[in-house]
């Protein structure tokens, strides 16, 4: 795909892509405290640890969690939803929307299957039933959520800014401002318990060239 874009030859349309927010999983997002995430560091970065520890530092078994999440996930399906989009900036006029998916579903108290709710976080796939409104068929043979009145209204605004942009190519809606990601305003929008752009970290992503991604631990199917 990457010789496709170069070459020009995308179909040059209008483009909605993102991730979640916790999705991605390595070692070093795995890592319980600060000396497996310095461990991981140099596991899977090599002789560009140092480097990789100056962009994402920890002094802290608690920030060595917190940098090892977001590290997993800049290195993997973010630095990949970027690539993208730089490629169809070089190359293509059509534009680009991204954004990341956070909020963590609302689970029943004491529900239990294969990950452990309490640390599974925003899942690979678990923006789907809020863009489709589909969030009930959770509860079809069991009650797994507990839906709330913010999980519905969230999902409604979600799902106006998919029949927008199938309307009109421009996500954005009046209660939903979506501006295009473009090489020199590199925003996001973020879908979760406070919605609104974010910038990348355009010198931590730089540094996530197909050399240095991190790899991601393969995960199953969940509940």
């Amino acid at each position: 795909m990457p010789n496709i874009f170069a070459a020009g030859k995308q179909n040059d349309v209008a483009t909605v892509a993102g991730f979640t927010r916790d999705e991605s999983s390595n070692d070093l997002r795995t890592a319980g405290n600060l000396e497996a995430y310095m461990a991981a560091a140099g596991k899977l970065y090599g002789d560009q640890a140092d480097r990789f520890l100056a962009l994402y530092p920890a002094k802290t078994d608690g920030e060595a969690k917190a940098m090892g999440l977001l590290a997993a996930r800049e290195g993997l399906v973010e630095a990949g939803t970027r690539n993208w989009a730089v490629a169809q900036k070089k190359t293509g006029k059509a534009p680009f929307y991204m954004y990341m998916f956070s909020r963590v579903h609302p689970f029943a108290p004491g529900v239990e299957f294969f990950d452990n709710p309490q640390k599974i976080g925003a899942y690979h796939t678990s923006d789907v039933p809020y863009w489709f409104g589909t969030q009930d068929a959770f509860n079809k043979f069991r009650t797994t959520r507990v839906w709330t009145e913010f999980d519905r209204a969230l999902s409604d605004r979600m799902m106006a800014t998919l029949i927008a942009f199938a309307r009109t190519g421009d996500p954005g809606t009046p209660a939903v401002a979506w501006p295009q990601w473009t090489l020199d305003a590199q925003n996001y929008l973020e879908f979760g318990d406070d919605t609104g752009m974010r910038e990348e970290n355009r010198a931590r992503l730089d540094f996530h060239t197909p050399a240095n991604v991190t790899p991601s631990t393969p995960r199953v199917s969940r509940d």
